[in-house]
């Protein structure tokens, strides 16, 4: 995966051979009932066009996991970049809009009508905006939180075809927390109002946004001129092998974590650390029991919450293997699809299911902590 990523020479000379089937199926689109398919085949390799969709513990029975619709679709990284009126947003704006232009060029649309679709896609994106919640509004957990059933969910949103796009996408869904509703009524008015072409130019777009770390240099130099450089003040591309290894952590995490562990820490170091932990667990047992300004019950509850912390050394119990993931030396882009394709379905299927609490967030490399 990593030296298909390197290996720019063949990125180069395939062009947009690549990507060209997931741009034909989008521009062979006749009709928003084509819509939903091509949604649906979208998501399932790992895009996010419209909104995002996946597991996660339902906030008020934490021990389950549910379907969970929020907000998305939005190139921008926040809602209020699309509604402020400022000189810098606006500005920001523009130079959004002549970014997505851009990249519709660098497919051969000439540039009259890439401006045209980069138009489309700001106006789709402004509408997703108007219905989703500003980042102080998403720190209230009470504010991302209702459960409809699926009728619900179809009821504000009748122009898309919820019923066909879940069991589509490998799932099934009766009931599934819904974040922010009036986000649904923006996808509604999107699905509804927008013209075919419209959507086609949307999807495009996002496919071209998501994919360009795996395309030709022009189109991840694209990119990164706007997003990193504009918007983030850049002042150049970190080199290719770092992003190559981000690329291979994100979408292998298992595979590197696994050859991290044993080039790292190994047994020797795994019994060690256990130990250790062990050893500090004791520790705080013993200085609990030895607190005088602590009554007996509420020693006995301190202990409980020690004895309840879930200890995450090294490895996890049980390694994805990715044994159903075609990794070719010369497909950089279909290396990422499918792997993309594999980590949805195996997200999807914890839906329904229990929360594994023994489910690493991170890879084993990651320096970070939870």
């Amino acid at each position: 995966y990593y030296t298909a990523c390197m290996d720019e020479g063949t990125i180069q000379s395939k062009g947009t051979a690549s990507v060209k089937p997931v741009l034909d199926r989008i521009a062979a689109i006749k009709d928003r009932a084509a819509f939903t398919d091509a949604m649906i085949e979208l998501y399932r390799e790992g895009f996010n066009p419209l909104f995002r969709f996946g597991p996660s513990p339902d906030a008020k029975n934490s021990k389950l996991m549910i379907g969970d619709l929020d907000q998305g679709g939005m190139g921008l990284p926040d809602r209020d970049y699309y509604l402020k009126t400022d000189e810098k947003s606006v500005e920001l704006r523009r130079q959004y809009v002549a970014h997505v232009q851009k990249m519709f060029e660098l497919i051969g649309v000439p540039a009259a009508e890439a401006a045209r679709r980069a138009q489309a896609v700001m106006e789709i994106e402004t509408e997703l905006a108007k219905g989703a919640l500003d980042r102080v509004a998403r720190r209230d957990p009470s504010k991302l939180y209702h459960i409809m059933t699926l009728r619900e969910l179809e009821s504000s949103s009748p122009s898309f075809g919820w019923a066909k796009f879940f069991p589509g996408i490998g799932t099934k869904i009766q009931r599934l927390n819904v974040d922010v509703p009036d986000f649904v009524k923006s996808v509604e008015a999107v699905v509804s109002k927008t013209s075919v072409e419209d959507l086609k130019a949307y999807l495009t777009w996002n496919v071209l946004h998501e994919a360009s770390a795996v395309m030709p240099a022009a189109f991840e130099e694209e990119t990164f001129n706007f997003f990193r450089k504009t918007l983030q003040g850049a002042k150049e591309m970190r080199p290719r092998w770092k992003r190559c290894v981000d690329l291979t952590d994100r979408q292998l995490p298992d595979a590197l974590g696994r050859r991290f562990v044993e080039t790292t820490l190994g047994e020797e170091g795994m019994r060690r650390t256990h130990a250790m932990v062990g050893e500090i667990e004791k520790a705080m047992a013993d200085d609990l029991r030895s607190l005088d300004w602590m009554t007996a019950k509420t020693k006995q509850q301190a202990e409980l919450k020690l004895h309840g912390v879930l200890n995450k050394i090294g490895t996890v119990e049980k390694w994805q293997t990715y044994d159903t993931v075609t990794i070719a030396r010369d497909d950089a882009f279909g290396n990422s699809e499918r792997a993309g394709r594999y980590e949805v379905h195996r997200q999807l299927a914890k839906i329904g299911k229990p929360v594994d609490k023994k489910e690493w967030e991170m890879s084993q490399p990651t320096v970070n902590a939870y």
